[in-house]
């Protein structure tokens, strides 16, 4: 219980840190994504993972192991700026299927806090941040996208596309 409080503690703040305000109108499809930030936490690893994806194809992974998270203002620094970042690319095509996917799933009609399933007792939190042309709209919590209901499915497509493209991502710039 005590690593699910501190996950979603850490979440609230990255999600407190970064958001502008939400929109819950709907996904249109002509609708631009300026930014995608994808965070995971918790489990049995204690760290966090702050994966942020720009147009531009390229993606930043910042690393915060559990004695980095315990400093509120330390780890929004580590998110703005920090020397512990990863600088990753990714291809045309995955961004493309990032798009797709959050157009798909209809993501900015998620609720912002997505309730976990029934007897989850040690799992990652997983929190997705998407800046748009019409708004900005965050959605996650503790063991996300792993229920059998509607939306924690909609949610855990998005979030399985982000980690595919997360694992194929580079270290050179992709043709």
């Amino acid at each position: 219980m005590t690593k699910r409080v501190a996950a979603l503690l850490i979440m609230s703040i990255l999600a407190v840190s970064a958001l502008a305000g939400c929109s819950t109108g709907g996904t249109p499809h002509d609708m631009e994504i300026y930014k995608v930030v994808f965070y995971r936490t918790g489990g049995d690893v204690d760290r966090t993972e702050v994966f942020t994806f720009e147009p531009d194809l390229t993606l930043e992974r910042t690393l915060l192991l559990d004695s980095d998270t315990s400093d509120k203002e330390f780890l929004i620094q580590m998110i703005e700026g920090s020397d512990n970042v990863e600088h990753l690319y990714i291809s045309e095509a995955d961004w493309q299927s990032i798009d797709d996917l959050t157009k798909r799933v209809d993501f900015m009609t998620l609720p912002e806090e997505i309730d976990p399933p029934e007897g989850v007792s040690d799992a990652s939190s997983y929190y997705i941040l998407i800046e748009t042309t019409e708004g900005t709209h965050g959605a996650g919590g503790y063991a996300a996208g792993y229920g059998e209901d509607s939306i924690n499915g909609r949610f855990g497509d998005l979030r399985e596309g982000i980690e595919n493209v997360i694992d194929s991502s580079t270290t050179e710039p992709q043709q």
